[in-house]
């Protein structure tokens, strides 16, 4: 998407736009972005910035036009918008955040209000760089989840990779995005009823992972749907009849769901810790992995996952994404 959008990005140091200080503009004709990087502009603010004028330059092509009918039919009846983002800068309305009031009447934040195009791009910059309070909002509020729900149903038109779920669960992509903290690098986590986490590598993506399965949490990802940290879900179980366990390698670990009759084999982790009150397993790069029952690997090597079969074993490499099959159902 950045390719057939995007060529050039101007960092500069005092930026005006007719007159006016900004933060930054776009130019669709050029495929470029202006931004202000002077001065005791940080990390996160030129990141923001750079979303933000993205967020215009995607929706403003009149190839694929932006549904923003649809996008004003969702705000309260009577609600009007300002008279565009110039006049706010000049009203001094730049870059703070939506409190709780400002996203209950749906928008990301107060400069979102002085024009339907800021809205769009607010909306746009946070889901590139939303943080938790952000999701909560949406997960709260009618008006800015159904405006997420549209944004997202226009990218996915032009990347079918983006959807809702992939934007809530995505990498951190600068320092105001906080990761899933319940959850530590290369922990092996359970999913007892199945769920879904995003992969760093690129391009991002949602990789399933089935009811009573596992996967090690990737570096800076995010997990969906129930999910359980590692030893503090142990437990024994009895295998239905005629159900042979594998032999497991030695130095593995098991871990065991009575109520759903599932357990797995692990190799053993190099490390074990204490986090949030629990004891966790932890997989380092060069660990061997066990796969009793088959599984994925998702890696830089390959567009989509390595299969890997039963019994297996795989050396655990940086940036991979592991999921372990659950226990098979006997006939």
């Amino acid at each position: 998407m950045l390719g057939r959008a995007l060529t050039t990005v101007y960092l500069i140091s005092n930026l005006k736009y007719r007159g006016t200080a900004v933060g930054g503009f776009n130019s669709r004709l050029a495929k470029a972005l202006f931004i202000d990087a002077g001065p005791g502009s940080t990390d996160t603010y030129i990141t923001r910035l750079m979303h933000h004028e993205m967020a215009h330059l995607i929706t403003s092509g009149r190839g694929n036009p932006f549904p923003y009918r649809d996008w004003a039919g969702t705000n309260r009846q009577g609600f009007q918008y300002g008279n565009g983002g110039l006049e706010a800068i000049r009203a001094g309305i730049t870059a703070e955040d939506g409190d709780v009031s400002c996203r209950e009447q749906g928008f990301a934040r107060p400069y979102a209000m002085s024009g339907i195009a800021e809205d769009v791009a607010c909306t746009g910059e946070m889901l590139f760089t939303g943080d938790t309070a952000f999701w909560q909002s949406v997960g709260r509020f009618t008006i800015l989840r159904k405006k997420v729900e549209l944004l997202c149903s226009y990218l996915h038109t032009i990347e079918p990779l983006y959807s809702v779920q992939l934007f809530q669960l995505r990498p951190p992509s600068s320092p105001t995005r906080r990761t899933d903290t319940r959850f530590l690098p290369g922990e092996l986590v359970h999913f007892p009823e199945g769920g879904e986490l995003v992969s760093p590598l690129a391009p991002a993506q949602l990789i399933v992972v089935p009811v009573g399965g596992a996967s090690l949490f990737p570096a800076g990802s995010g997990v969906q749907l129930s999910t359980a940290s590692t030893l503090s879900a142990v437990r024994e179980d009895t295998p239905p009849p005629g159900f042979e366990r594998p032999m497991p390698p030695n130095g593995s670990i098991a871990f065991a769901d009575a109520q759903l009759q599932g357990w797995l084999y692990y190799a053993q982790g190099r490390a074990t810790t204490r986090h949030s009150g629990n004891v966790h397993v932890i997989y380092r790069v060069g660990d061997l992995l066990y796969f009793p029952f088959g599984g994925q690997i998702w890696d830089k090597s390959n567009s989509g996952p390595a299969q890997i079969l039963p019994g297996r074993t795989a050396v655990y490499q940086s940036d991979a994404v592991i999921v372990f099959n659950p226990r098979p159902h006997p006939e």
